[in-house]
């Protein structure tokens, strides 16, 4: 169908998952980006496990698309799991992490998730403010308190669209 990568951001009260997990019943050659925790407790069928050595030497060889370190356990996605695979979900924080490279050399299309429903931390609003800046310059589609259905049906949309099309999608979507 299509090489865009799909990230999934935002402050919501929508399941997340459920979002993903109907993308990927949408089109089933579709897979969700794990993360990786060094934390083995945490290993779900979204996370997968990666001891401290091989995340060190992946951040050592620039093959993460961000990480995320508190109090001494790491998550994140390493570039292979990215190129590999479609879509995913990635906090606000951690989407101000990634490196404009990776939003350069890679076709994404960013879901923003907003509610009316969520109060805000004084450090929320800061990574929310440079989100909308950074967002700016990216293809983005912007929900606020939609419905799984109507954002499942929005990407596929684009991603089934023509360049003309795909723009006016973004326009109506923004």
């Amino acid at each position: 169908m299509s090489n865009t990568k799909i990230i999934i951001t935002g402050i919501t009260k929508l399941d997340v998952d459920k979002l993903m997990n109907k993308i990927i019943h949408t089109d089933d050659s579709m897979n969700i980006i794990p993360k990786f925790t060094t934390n083995k407790d945490d290993e779900s069928f979204y996370n997968k496990y990666l001891d401290v050595m091989t995340v060190n030497l992946s951040f050592k060889n620039n093959s993460l698309i961000y990480i995320s370190t508190i109090n001494y356990i790491s998550t994140g996605i390493t570039t292979d799991d990215f190129l590999n695979n479609d879509v995913c979900f990635i906090d606000m924080k951690n989407f101000n992490n990634i490196p404009d490279k990776i939003f350069k050399d890679f076709d994404i299309l960013v879901i923003w998730l907003d509610s009316k429903e969520v109060t805000l931390s004084n450090s929320d609003k800061i990574e929310s403010k440079f989100f909308q800046e950074r967002i700016m310059n990216l293809k983005y589609m912007y929900f606020l308190d939609d419905n799984l259905h109507t954002i499942n049906e929005q990407i596929f949309r684009y991603l089934r669209a023509d360049e003309e099309e795909k723009k006016n999608i973004l326009e109506e979507n923004s």
